[in-house]
């Protein structure tokens, strides 16, 4: 179904960290084109370290999804 997703990575201490989208219309379907790379929402690459992305889901009924996946960056 379609929806509007919001992406946000956070640090283990609960910081935001970035926000990849806000509110984005997203069509029905596996949607796996929005990537991540590494960079805080000043533009410097993070640290080596487990983050935690959110994915929200809004649909267009009212109901809503909240997911939550850690991330590990190790470079």
């Amino acid at each position: 179904t379609a929806a509007q997703v919001s992406l946000r990575i956070w640090s283990p201490r609960g910081e935001p960290v970035v926000t990849l989208l806000e509110n984005v219309a997203r069509p029905a379907g596996l949607n796996q084109t929005d990537a991540w790379d590494g960079r805080n929402g000043r533009g410097r690459i993070v640290l080596n370290d487990v983050f935690i992305a959110e994915l929200r889901v809004r649909y267009a009924t009212g109901a809503s999804v909240r997911l939550l996946r850690k991330i590990a960056v190790a470079r």
